[in-house]
């Protein structure tokens, strides 16, 4: 989250914030000459042990000078690195920019299963749980319940150690001298050289819902950890950034402009960080937000980020509807690519609203995955214990609570529609298959009818056919009987007038005697006795 060391902080929990360094007696810092080129290249200090240059000066006279090749910081018309004048709204450079409409700002998510009957019970579930939790810590028309609740997570994590936070090498990479980085969670980066601090980043690994280093908390870099930050952006392969902070908030810098943004004064498209390269591609002005797009390249090898940064959330405070936040989740959630690289979130100083966001996107998860119940301070306990400070107020306790009550709201109402919808779809296909069932038992029946009366049929046919066989056999051979008996009296009378006309000599055969077709089939049944 933010700044701490707030002259009007009613955090309570939070040790006293360290007195300002004094201004160094020292000639104000000259900047160094412009390079000619169109890409600054931020330039290393000058390591050498007698180096009069102003980079040299002691670390009490209160300058942000370079570490370890960190740029030097210079007038915010130098380098873009800063907000714009306090006089000017926050981002108000990017307001002349027609504001682009996503259906995913006005949603929450999708449910992980497709199955809306069972998402609707669960989300049912959830709910009723939930608002009793809340009633309970909403005890005697007060929020008792939940001040006793977040105060007796006031010291969890606080005895782990912090040791790389607190070495002289590091601290004026530190944006905050009271927020540290707890050694077994933080970002260790890949040493430069011989040089062990050069590991150091201010920043943590947070868990997630079933998912180890789903997150990095990181506070809002300074000039100083510029290189550092961009080295872990790279090193951890990470694809958005989430900026949860206003530059400038109440007169006072809360995050330097740590990207080249073209509508600096002068513009800065690209920018150098050491061997990393950012080139700025494009800003969308969404209502709640402005998503930032670049190009980062190290080594030959590029990559595309996106930074996603929420304009409704006052430090030390909370979003002024629920609404909003949840929807900038959800463009957030929907422009991951690689579900397994870890999400950067920062705000000013890494805790308060950092977080407040990392609980409310950790519940969020679990519920659109069905993960089972929901626990806020379980959440927070664990946040607490990979970074200090995390979710800095009470009020930002209690609006966790508000976001996951309305996420779950919102869902439930969705899941429910679709719950409607598939038990109608489902209903219907029931009755269609009923339907085809009672139709093919109606077929079933009259093909079986249909065969009986056919077999019925084909058992008369054959009956008859045989008593028609029958008596055709017995009237042919009675017919051929009669045949071979006329046929006998006839061959003995032609036998008897053949010898008749041959005693003498033999007879004439009859050369020209011929018979039609027909005359030839008469014969031939005559001669088979089928004709008399």
């Amino acid at each position: 989250m933010d700044r701490i060391a707030s002259q009007n902080t009613a955090d309570r929990d939070l040790p006293p914030a360290p007195p300002p360094r004094p201004l160094s007696s020292h000639p104000p810092v000259s900047p160094p000459p412009r390079p000619s080129t169109p890409t600054e290249r931020v330039a290393s200090p000058p390591p050498g042990e007698n180096d009069p240059s102003p980079y040299r000066r002691r670390r009490n006279s209160g300058l942000r000078r370079s570490v370890l090749g960190a740029p030097a910081q210079r007038p915010p018309s130098r380098l873009g690195e800063s907000a714009p004048p306090p006089s000017m709204e926050p981002h108000e450079q990017v307001l002349d920019e027609p504001v682009v409409v996503d259906a995913c700002d006005e949603e929450v998510g999708e449910m992980t299963s497709a199955n809306a009957v069972a998402n609707a019970e669960y989300l049912a579930a959830s709910i009723e749980s939930f608002r009793t939790i809340m009633a309970s810590l909403h005890c005697n028309g007060t929020n008792e319940g939940y001040s006793a609740a977040y105060q007796a997570m006031n010291t969890v994590g606080r005895d782990q150690p912090a040791l790389a936070s607190q070495r002289e090498a590091n601290k004026l990479k530190n944006r905050y001298g009271n927020i540290m980085a707890y050694d077994h969670s933080r970002v260790v980066l890949p040493v430069i050289g011989e040089d062990p601090d050069s590991d150091y980043v201010n920043a943590n690994f947070v868990d997630g819902y079933n998912k180890k280093h789903a997150y990095i908390a990181s506070q809002g870099p300074v000039p100083n950890s510029f290189i550092s930050f961009w080295r872990m952006i790279w090193h951890c392969k990470t694809e958005v950034i989430v900026m949860v902070t206003h530059e400038i908030e109440g007169g006072r810098m809360k995050c330097h402009r740590y990207w080249p943004d073209p509508t600096s004064s002068p513009p800065q498209k690209r920018q150098e960080y050491g061997e990393i390269a950012v080139t700025h591609v494009l800003s969308e002005q969404h209502k709640s937000y402005i998503m930032r797009e670049f190009t980062v390249e190290y080594n030959g090898e590029t990559r595309q980020l996106k930074q996603f940064a929420c304009l409704t959330w006052p430090d030390h405070g909370v979003p002024l509807t629920t609404a909003e936040l949840l929807g900038f989740r959800n463009a957030v959630k929907k422009a991951v690519c690689d579900p397994v690289v870890p999400i950067v979130i920062h705000c000013s100083a890494g805790v308060g609203r950092t977080g407040t966001y990392i609980a409310i996107d950790h519940l969020v998860e679990q519920c659109l995955d069905q993960g089972g119940p929901l626990d806020v301070d379980a959440v927070v306990r664990a946040m607490r214990m990979a970074r200090n400070y995390m979710v800095q107020t009470e009020g930002q306790y209690m609006f966790i609570f508000r976001a996951v009550l309305d996420a779950i709201s919102e869902l439930l109402s969705g899941e429910s529609k679709k719950a409607e919808m598939q038990t109608a779809l489902a209903d219907a296909a029931r009755q269609a298959e009923e339907n085809k069932r009672k139709a093919d038992a109606i077929e079933q029946a009259m093909i079986e009818e249909a065969r009986r009366e056919l077999l019925a049929r084909n058992e008369s046919s054959a009956a008859s056919a045989a008593a028609v066989i029958n008596k055709s056999i017995k009237d042919r051979m009675n017919m051929l009987q009669q045949a071979q008996s006329s046929w006998m009296d006839h061959y003995r009378q032609t036998l008897e007038e053949w010898n008749a006309r041959n005693q003498t000599e033999a007879e004439t055969y009859d050369l020209t005697s011929t018979l039609t077709p027909v005359q030839s089939r008469l014969e031939a049944l005559r001669q088979q006795g089928l004709l008399g």
